[in-house]
């Protein structure tokens, strides 16, 4: 039990790792790609990429998946169990892999009919770069199925320490091949090389270090019917996501072409690292959430783990928020040098509704163990139906902001309202006790420090040095208030 609680610390220590190195490399390589590219042809790569993404969404959440029915099988005990079940998944990963083949390549030979306005050679480009993007799917679909072993033996600081390396790797290797002149497609090389040396780690690390076999005892269709359910739940969760994060980027590709394209790419930057900092700790609880489900821990129980966990996020999203309100637009000017305004004013709106699912993610790992997030999947589906027809709408009325403010509606309506009865009225969680127990003396202190610290936004920054002394001073502001307001005595114990 220590060693596993040892291994939580650690695997969080290391997420956060990760998201840093991940953030760091974002900040920094941006510039690069500006430079030796151009908005338009980051925005030309942004494009071609985001097609090849919905490929992704066959992935049905494999990773997921194995985590959830391994720990199953662990808490058991059931070794020949682990193996069979093991097996049934990598058939099925290999049968997922040869349709992502067979539909990238499909996919294709359509690039010049999904964007029209792209000349000749920037077809012949993206359909090169769209087909070593299908390869990179492939492992990453591999990569998600391996992790998904490691993290159900709860070795959760190598898998984000073989996450931190990917990210070292694709670092170097992109400013690599910028300097070399590659153009746009070393992206892709950078992809390829990167997750083949994640599944060789993992390779070592499963098969190697802790000796995991794959061993198929028996062909079970019994198997497949609980897997299926979850994995389809998953699927519909990955379109949700997809769609979200990629339809308004190809949405304002055909509609208003690349430099719009590229301006909402840069706002996803900021985005992507804010999805990712509070879902750092999300996969490390799914083995105990299913635990405690498998053991018949009640729904009160979950209330409080939720409210417990929702209060660090709620630390994080809402500190978040409030440096990006009062510092984006500084750190953009010096980060990307133009369109700052559009870019801020873009991941701000679609930041704020998104911190709902993000602060209660403990509640997704309850419908996880308890395999009823279908559900939830379909709802998000519709919602984001309705996104697409809102964005829409929304760029013809508005242009460029009416993508963001389509995709925050269609999150306030889910999130905010479907999905939390779903989870008080069906689940039994608490809804309204878990966000009294999250919001508590929190909310105060973040909206505060926002107060505080606003009047820093009539001072221009031209210098890192004194986007830096702002910096420091909000931290200052929200550190002190933290200590005096927000975190009560267990809290404060842990930080410091």
């Amino acid at each position: 039990m220590h060693s596993i609680i040892t291994s939580k610390k650690v695997g969080i220590v290391a997420s956060y790792l990760m998201i840093a190195c991940n953030t760091i490399s974002s900040i920094v390589l941006v510039p690069f790609y500006l430079k030796f590219l151009g908005v338009d042809g980051y925005g030309f790569y942004q494009m071609i990429y985001s097609v090849a993404s919905y490929i992704l969404i066959l992935d049905f959440g494999i990773g997921t998946t194995m985590v959830r029915f391994l720990t199953e099988y662990r808490v058991k005990k059931d070794e020949k169990g682990i193996q069979n079940f093991a097996a049934h998944c990598g058939l099925f990963v290999l049968i997922i892999n040869v349709v992502i083949v067979i539909v990238g390549l499909i996919v294709s030979f359509k690039i010049g009919d999904i964007y029209p306005s792209l000349t000749p050679d920037k077809i012949e480009v993206g359909t090169k770069m769209f087909r070593l993007m299908i390869a990179v799917l492939v492992m990453t679909v591999t990569e998600h199925f391996m992790e998904g072993i490691t993290m159900a033996y709860d070795s959760f600081s190598v898998a984000k320490i073989i996450g931190v390396i990917k990210l070292i790797v694709k670092f170097i290797l992109v400013l690599f091949f910028l300097y070399g002149g590659k153009g746009v497609e070393s992206l892709v090389y950078v992809d390829v090389l990167a997750e083949s040396s994640v599944l060789v780690l993992y390779s070592l690390f499963n098969f190697g270090y802790i000796k995991f076999k794959i061993k198929l005892h028996k062909l079970d269709v019994k198997i497949f019917k609980p897997m299926a359910t979850f994995m389809f739940a998953i699927m519909l969760q990955s379109i949700v996501a997809y769609l979200n994060n990629t339809v308004d980027k190809t949405i304002l590709g055909i509609m208003l072409g690349e430099t719009a394209s590229g301006i909402y790419g840069l706002s996803m930057t900021f985005i992507t690292m804010f999805n990712m900092i509070p879902t750092a700790i999300l996969t490390i609880f799914l083995p105990q959430a299913t635990k405690m489900v498998i053991q018949g821990e009640s729904m009160e129980k979950h209330t409080h783990m939720a409210g417990m966990l929702g209060r660090y996020q709620m630390v994080v999203c809402g500190g978040i928020l409030s440096a990006f309100t009062v510092l984006g637009i500084d750190f953009i000017h010096l980060w990307a040098g133009e369109n700052e305004k559009e870019i801020w004013l873009t991941a701000l709106i679609i930041m704020i509704p998104n911190a709902i699912p993000l602060i209660q993610n403990y509640c997704l790992n309850v419908l996880d163990a308890m395999n009823k997030r279908l559900f939830r999947s379909l709802v998000l589906l519709g919602i984001s139906t309705l996104n697409i027809f809102l964005t829409i709408f929304m760029i013809n009325k508005m242009g460029l902001l009416g993508a963001p403010i389509a995709t925050a509606i269609a999150y306030i309506i889910g999130h905010g309202f479907v999905i939390n009865i779903y989870y008080k009225k069906v689940i039994g969680i608490g809804i309204g006790k878990m966000w009294k127990i999250i919001l508590r003396g929190l909310l105060p202190c973040i909206l505060l420090t926002t107060v505080i610290t606003f009047p820093m936004t009539f001072y221009e920054t031209t210098t890192i040095f004194t986007l830096v002394v702002k910096i420091a001073i909000w931290s200052v502001v929200y550190g002190i208030l933290l200590l005096l307001l927000g975190l009560n005595k267990n809290e404060k114990t842990f930080v410091v």
